[in-house]
């Protein structure tokens, strides 16, 4: 039998190649809803859980603004600082931040 393949140029080799490809064509060809679905649930898991620098950019950016203005403008009165330290039981940074929030909200 593999004489007469040989003679048309096919060799054993050849003949399992075709036959494991013809296979997967096959498991493909069944299964391709599935595996069309399971790649894009991948793909969605992928995006979702790999991290991305830019946030975190931005995020270090606005803290870093937000603390400065905080710095640059001290014109807190001492007596809301202290009776907001007696009140609320905060420390100092945090009251001014109540007060500079108030100002820009009010």
């Amino acid at each position: 039998m593999f004489e007469l393949l040989s003679s048309y140029g096919i060799t054993p080799s050849i003949l399992q190649i075709t036959i494991v490809a013809g296979f997967a064509v096959f498991i493909i060809g069944m299964f391709w809803r599935f595996i069309l679905i399971g790649t894009g649930i991948l793909f969605c898991v992928y995006v979702f859980v790999m991290p991305t620098d830019a946030s975190t950019k931005e995020v270090k950016k606005s803290e870093m603004v937000k603390s400065v203005v905080v710095e640059e403008k001290d014109d807190t009165p001492i007596e809301y600082i202290q009776d907001c330290m007696r009140l609320t039981g905060k420390n100092d940074f945090d009251c001014k931040l109540m007060w500079h929030d108030r100002e820009n909200n009010g």
